[in-house]
């Protein structure tokens, strides 16, 4: 589950997603459950999200570990293939 609080800079705003593969129960279902738990007056936006992408990771507040650090530089370093 990824929760984003102060979504969209908004104080009364939060998003949650979480990955379809890890979520048993339907979106909707799973939405639902959430709401029962949400304080009256904050805004939820529910994603069932495949994975994240590269402005997920770069939105982390917490340092990415040494090996993920790694495999960025390396996958940097890589020759871009010639496109026609």
């Amino acid at each position: 589950m990824l929760m984003d609080e102060r979504y969209t800079g908004s104080a009364y705003k939060l998003r949650i997603r979480t990955l379809a593969s890890e979520t048993p129960e339907s979106g909707a279902a799973v939405q639902a459950a959430i709401l029962t738990q949400k304080p009256i007056g904050i805004v939820l936006t529910y994603e069932a999200i495949t994975g994240q992408d590269w402005g997920d990771l770069r939105a982390d507040p917490r340092p990415p570990g040494a090996d993920v650090m790694a495999r960025l530089r390396h996958l940097a370093r890589r020759p871009q293939p010639n496109l026609p």
